[in-house]
């Protein structure tokens, strides 16, 4: 015989009473969803049965079994063990100390009101009521509450003030119940014929008993009678019209799910129970497509993984009407019972109740794995109540996602809306399965319409489960989609509700929550002005100038076909090519002259054809190249044109450049005709005076310094040339022009650049002679900038004049008349004065005693100046580190700069005279340091902008090193002295210096150690260079070591023969100058551990009883040399006998974790976990134990525990805590028993004691 196991985790089961009148009554009492013959169900009572089982359970070996009995009590209730957690002010939780099937409980109400106890299955959280009873008492009432769940955890109290001890029934104690009357049989609607020789007996005869028929008959049977039919609310809030409900057809239904789910169920029933979840289908996904149609890119189609047997879990966990399909769900008629009254209680009569207690199992003939023995597991429905609906969606919202653009030309827009809502809990009271969505359009007539999948051939709907993923960015939120409403383009927005509403998994649906939006479609597409062009001519005389304006456009096809192009544009004078428009009203057309009228300018279209009035237009390709014919096939969506509007006039007799400010929006051609905007930006033109004339840059510079290649270049600019199509760039040379004009000065280095070009100037204005200029470019310069090279090594002056080359090929005139000399621009090459490295003494220097030593670094600093430019500033360099002294630009900032004396240092002219620094001397400061500090000096020229000479730098003087000792003798901290443990009679020594460990450029430092016995006998006397101290304790004797860091720390240990010993220690540090820091330290005989302090015992009485005794402390809870420890001992009144300790209490019982709460059909039950249940701590046994008939306590002081309060007394005995402070710690010692004495003792980690006695 198989055992039968109730286990929530592989089979979990729920009923529900559906009174369908009082569903009526609820929606007005009459229901349009349905015809008026089936308009109340045959039934005006039905018992609904769901189960789900767990996918790791796989199926079983044949169709479930219904069983009931009469809703007796399930067994004589007895004392259970639980404990209490008070959750002040709010509510106290009782949990039991092992799951039952049925609890009973006497509450009392002292005040009087309304009390509540829900019956928890799980941890204590709301999520976990499965089931609430209320009553309301008077004042000093009291009643008897009994309550029957398939698992009770706990009971959650709620304005309860006393109450009984429970009593209850264990849910281990279920398999003795008996009565059980099968009722029918429930399967998978499977052929058996289809099914045979999988090892299995599912398309067995199914149904009630007696009237058991073909299983897919039986599915239709238990169909009728088991689903509600009369499916959602018929309207929404507002009384519009929701969707019309569909029940679909039950032998439809069948049939789709032996087209679907049924086959892939076969193919993984002859695999063992639980390997057949992880059985999965490979099917190919399309790639995703738009409301346009429009599939989106994918190198291959996407793949899609499925279990049949967690799709079966999800279908019965969250569609109703698929559960009962599917074999996972029945309903029968409500059957009342007799009541039987007792003189307490009464039996049946419950109208809020089923009088049936109901059952469900499942046989797996080998166990979950296949090769094990038989097992049935079963769920218990005891007394299913009235059916509450599902919770109606709250903070329901609607917003505007995004709008997607038709999927041909002049169709309607198409925009994106989600609907959301607060996420429900996963609670077990009231629990949602699926959802349906809705929209309807205002105002129009009819029923809403679903947002929901319709089944292919049973009609009616498919609800959305409501799943959860662990990916979700808004996981406190359900949401539903609408990916297509279609926005009309007239008039151009719709205004829509939207609506959801959930159901239970009994198929009892929530009214509908609503919101409503009003959704529009986009501005048309701006048109794109890819370029503009104001071309003006020259007239030949005159100021006034004919112009035209070319542009070209992108006009978008894609959405609108465009009815025209509307164009405007305002011109406005200009300082330059980049000057901004002035703020102006926008004009009602194309002005075509400065402050004329503006006139009316559209591109128009016939169908593909464009048109233009008062210009011409062509259609261009995509990349603007050629001229195509109009239309898609040539242009494709984003069509280009380009514009020719002659007509122009502009007048630059006031201003070099003229702008105009242009822009242009689309028609659509459709109605209501919208146009489009205007941009934002619009485009701007300039066109600049065409009349030649000749560059004049009036100039002198100087080029670059030279390049790797020994050439300097000079950057010529100028003025742009209204009309110029290019530049031409002239050069000559100071050499040239004064060889073709004799009598000119000669280019003596005496005379200064301006004095140079001063002679240039007068011979070119005197006689410009072309043929002295050689063109550089011989491609024209579009831009007004140039770059041009000059010889190596040249000094001559180079001059350039810029002719600009006008549109009709001719060049302007060669500068002539009186002020040909302006159009030269001069260049000459740089000249850098490089100083030769100057030389550098350093020495260091200290005052003689008595005065403090001072040491200082004394400098001297001498120039070149016949060797190399004159010097005019001395910078000094200064480091500490050896290898940033090799380069000077690694040695940071100079440390002073100098040009004259004045801050510390002297600066001496040439002995010959002169006003450049022949010498410089002075002292510096730097911090007193064991490292070499390193310097270095460089000397400067100064500008001569009149010759074209720059300031340059020497190349550094070499480096030079000086060492500038620390004021005083070496740092030395003073000795400290603790026990290391151990040895009683050991003592270590610890102090610190800054002194440097390695030898330093003077030599090393020197530590002397002597440790001598008060009788004149050394234990120690070393002395050693720092760098040769060992880095590890000794093994035995007497000896120091060192401990690297900042500062250096030292250990000294002294290992005294006796503990008697005294002994005297001193430590000296030495530097390489000979100065010294000393220490010294007497170590006294005896031990150098401290005994702590410790308070006298003080007793004070307890309320209600018991006594406390409190004291304090200073000993730490540990030393070098190991921990203290504290040691309590409280002796009892000889009158009060020994009290026997109490047992430690035993184990609470380990409720097994069950599965977790999960997605519905991924784990668990149909997504329905009960997480394990947590059992809060029993109190601690006593920290004392009974010793001789003496309570003891010893232990190490740091584990004695700390409180903010009074310690709590033990099960079995006194206790003791502490309240830690910053100076001494404070203990308290309480006690119910009458104690003769109390004795304190705290053990020093080498052994000695201090203690404190105390009467009791």
């Amino acid at each position: 015989m198989a055992t039968r196991i109730y286990d929530p985790a592989i089979l979990n089961a729920q009923g529900a009473l559906v009174d369908f009148t009082a569903l009526l009554r609820q929606r007005g009492g009459v229901n349009p969803n349905i015809g008026a013959a089936t308009m109340v169900p045959p039934k005006r009572r039905a018992l609904l049965l769901r189960w789900q089982t767990s996918p790791a359970a796989g199926l079983p070996s044949e169709p479930f079994k219904v069983w009931r009995r009469p809703a007796t009590p399930l067994g004589q209730p007895h004392p259970v063990g639980y404990e209490e957690l008070a959750l002040p002010p709010l509510f106290r939780i009782i949990q039991f100390d092992a799951p039952l099937a049925s609890a009973r409980l006497t509450v009392h109400s002292s005040a009087g009101g309304m009390l509540s106890v829900a019956v928890l299955a799980g941890p204590p959280v709301l999520e976990a009521i499965v089931a609430v009873q209320s009553r309301t008492l008077a004042a000093g009432g009291s009643d008897t509450l009994e309550f029957q769940a398939p698992l009770i955890t706990g009971l959650m109290l709620v304005n309860v003030s006393s109450y009984d001890a429970p009593t209850g029934l264990n849910a281990d104690e279920l398999e003795k119940v008996e009565g059980w009357q099968l009722v029918e049989t429930v399967g998978l609607p499977v052929a058996e014929a289809d099914w045979a020789g999988l090892g299995q007996r599912h398309g067995v005869k199914q149904g009630r008993v007696g009237a058991e028929m073909p299983a897919p008959d039986a599915a239709v049977d238990r169909y009728q009678r088991g689903v509600n039919p009369l499916g959602w609310w018929p309207a929404f809030p507002d009384a519009a019209p929701a969707p019309m409900w569909q029940l679909p057809d039950p032998a439809k239904l069948v049939d789709e799910s032996a087209i679907e789910l049924l086959p892939m169920l076969h193919d993984v029933a002859s695999l063992p129970p639980n390997q057949q979840a992880a059985k999965r289908f490979t099917f190919t996904i399309d790639p995703p497509q738009n409301p346009a149609g429009e599939t989106m890119p994918a190198t291959a189609p996407g793949k899609a993984d499925l279990s049949p047997v967690g799709l079966l879990a999800m279908a019965a966990s969250t569609d109703p009407l698929l559960a009962v399909t599917l074999g996972y769900g029945t309903g029968y008629a409500d059957e009342d019972i007799p009541p039987i009254n007792f003189a307490s209680s009464q039996l049946f009569g419950d109208a809020s109740r089923s009088d049936w207690d109901w059952l469900i199992t499942g046989l797996w003939d080998k166990g979950l794995d296949g090769a094990s023995g038989p097992v049935e597991f079963a769920a218990l429905v005891p007394r299913p109540g009235l059916a509450l609906p599902a919770p109606t969606p709250a903070d329901f919202a609607v917003d505007f996602q995004a709008n997607l653009r038709p999927s041909q030309a002049d169709r309607d827009w198409l925009a994106s809306i989600r609907a959301s809502w607060e996420r429900f809990p996963l609670n077990q009271l009231s629990a949602v399965a699926s959802y349906a969505a809705a929209r309807r359009r205002n105002g129009a007539p009819g029923a809403a319409e679903a947002l929901l999948q319709k089944h292919a051939q049973a009609g009616g709907h498919r609800p959305i489960g409501s799943a959860r993923n662990d990916r979700d960015p808004e996981p406190t939120r359900q949401s539903a989609t609408d990916g297509a409403l279609a926005v009309p383009n007239d008039p151009g927005s719709v205004a829509m509700t939207y609506a959801a509403a959930t159901q239970n998994i009994f198929g009892i649906w929530s009214p509908w929550a609503a919101a409503a939006i009003t959704v529009g479609q986009p501005d048309l597409s701006p048109v794109q002005f890819l370029s503009a062009d104001l071309r003006a001519t020259d007239p030949g005389s005159g100021s006034v100038c004919a112009a035209s304006l070319v542009c070209e456009i992108s006009v978008d096809w894609r959405v609108r076909t465009p009815s025209r192009i509307d164009l405007r544009g305002r011109l406005f004078a200009a300082a330059t090519r980049s000057s901004a428009p002035p703020a102006a009203p926008a004009p009602a057309g194309l002005q075509k002259s400065l402050g004329g009228a503006a006139a009316a300018m559209q591109l128009t279209f016939a169908g593909d054809a464009p048109a233009l009035a008062g210009g011409t237009v062509d259609a261009l390709d995509a990349e603007g190249a050629a001229v195509v014919t109009p239309g898609h096939a040539a242009q494709g969506s984003s069509r280009r044109y380009r514009l020719t509007i002659p007509g122009f006039s502009l007048d630059f007799g006031a201003t070099p450049h003229i702008g105009l400010v242009l822009e242009a929006r689309a028609v659509e051609a459709i109605a209501p005709h919208r146009s489009g905007p205007w941009p934002p930006t619009p485009r701007l033109a300039y066109a600049s005076d065409p009349r030649a004339r000749p560059t004049v840059v009036d100039i002198v510079q100087l080029a670059s310094l030279p390049d790797a290649a020994g050439e300097c270049h000079a950057h010529l600019s100028w003025a742009a040339v209204a009309g110029a199509v290019g530049y031409a760039v002239y050069e000559s040379t100071e050499t040239r022009i004064l060889s073709s004009h004799p009598g000119q000065p000669e280019p003596t280095p005496e005379r200064t650049l301006s004095q140079r070009l001063s002679t240039i100037k007068q011979a070119f204005k005197a006689n410009p002679i072309r043929r002295d200029f050689i063109r550089r470019n011989a491609e024209l310069i579009t831009v007004t900038a140039a770059d041009v090279t000059m010889p190596r090594g040249s000094r001559d002056i180079h001059v350039y004049t810029v002719l600009p080359m006008m549109a009709g090929g001719h060049e302007a005139a060669w500068p002539s008349g009186p002020n040909a000399d302006q159009a030269l621009i001069a260049y000459a090459a740089p000249r850098v004065a490089e100083p030769a490295p100057p030389t550098i003494e350093v020495q260091m220097v200290f005052d003689k005693p008595p005065a403090a030593p001072d040491y200082r670094a004394r400098i001297r600093v001498g120039t070149r100046g016949g060797a190399g430019a004159r010097p005019k500033r001395i910078d000094l360099y200064r480091v500490r580190v050896d290898d940033a002294a090799r380069a000077l630009d690694s040695m940071g900032p100079p440390i002073a700069s100098v040009m004259a004396s004045g801050g510390g240092w002297t600066v001496s002219a040439p002995d010959g005279g002169g006003d450049w620094i022949a010498r410089l001397a002075g002292e510096d400061r730097p911090s007193g340091s064991w490292r070499n500090v390193w310097y270095r000096a460089v000397a400067w020229s100064d500008d001569d902008a009149l010759r074209g000479v720059l300031k340059g730098r020497s190349r550094p003087s070499p480096a030079v090193s000086v060492l500038i000792p620390p004021a005083g003798p070496p740092d030395l901290s003073p000795l400290t002295m603790s026990w290391p443990g151990g040895d009683p009679a050991a003592v270590l020594l610890q102090f610190s210096s800054n002194a440097p460990v390695a030898a330093t450029p003077a030599g090393p430092h020197m530590l002397s150690v002597e440790a001598v016995l008060a009788g004149g006998a050394p234990l120690l006397r070393r002395q050693t260079a720092l760098d040769k101290l060992g880095l590890a304790p000794p093994v035995t004797g007497t000896d120091v070591w060192r401990i690297d860091g900042g500062p250096t720390q030292y250990r000294l240990l002294v290992r005294r023969a006796a503990m008697g010993d005294a002994v005297s220690v001193t430590v000296r540090m030495t530097d390489p100058l000979g100065r010294a820091s000393e220490r010294t330290l007497a170590i006294p005989s005896g031990s150098i551990v401290p005994l702590p302090l410790l308070s006298p015992i003080v007793g004070a009485a307890l309320s209600p009883s018991g006594k406390a005794y409190t004291f304090s402390s200073n000993a730490p809870d540990s030393d070098a040399g190991g921990v203290y420890r504290l040691r309590i001992e409280l002796t009892p009144e000889p009158s009060v006998p020994p009290i026997t300790p109490i047992p430690p209490i035993r184990p609470l019982p380990t409720i097994p974790p069950l599965s977790p709460r999960l997605p519905p059909g991924l784990g668990g039950i149909g997504g329905i976990g009960i997480p394990p249940i947590i059992i809060g701590p029993r109190p601690a046994p006593s920290q004392f134990k009974l010793i001789n008939g003496v309570y003891v306590f010893e232990a190490e002081l740091g584990s004695v525990p700390t409180v903010s309060g009074r310690p709590v007394l033990g099960v079995s005995g006194p206790a003791v805590a502490r309240q830690a402070a910053p100076a001494h710690d404070h203990f308290a010692i309480v006690s119910a028993l009458a104690l003769r004495g109390v004795l304190v003792r705290i053990i020093t980690p080498d052994g000695r004691t201090v203690e404190q006695r105390a009467h009791g």
